[in-house]
């Protein structure tokens, strides 16, 4: 996978170049929220959050692979930052190069229950392996105690 390693548990950052082509790296983001068998046979847990990032060319490829997963339903596009960082060249002058960096935190389903005869609606965020209760309006658009 393009991952360079985890800088929390839980989160992984994708460095996406213009060399490889925008499948490898849309397989890749959605491998890393449904999780895989790697050629060892080491079964590789899905993460919580990807920072897919990409610099000049490689902008556009950042972005379709995370609509891709967007689209697949497996996260949500939590940040987007756009930013222009100076570039040392080889004769040591420095260029400015445009760069993108996606966060995207997987999504978790809501659980649905009963407490007490009433109904609810109980989400739980994942998010760098805490675990968050949420109240979330029901049907009837009434917010009840858990």
């Amino acid at each position: 996978m393009a991952a360079e390693g985890e800088t929390t548990p839980g989160t992984v950052d994708m460095k996406v170049t213009a060399k490889k082509s925008i499948n490898f790296y849309m397989n890749s983001a959605k491998a890393f929220f449904t999780g895989v068998v790697d050629k060892e046979g080491k079964n590789r847990e899905p993460v919580c959050v990807l920072n897919i990032s990409g610099l000049g060319d490689a902008i556009n490829i950042a972005a379709q692979a995370a609509g891709a997963v967007v689209k697949e339903g497996l996260a949500t596009i939590h940040k987007i930052e756009t930013s222009y960082p100076e570039m040392k060249l080889s004769n040591g002058s420095e260029r400015g190069c445009a760069r993108i960096m996606i966060t995207l935190h997987k999504k978790v389903k809501a659980t649905c229950g009963r407490r007490g005869g009433r109904k609810f609606r109980l989400a739980a965020s994942g998010i760098a392996g805490i675990q968050r209760e949420q109240r979330i309006p029901d049907t009837d658009g009434i917010l009840y105690e858990i």
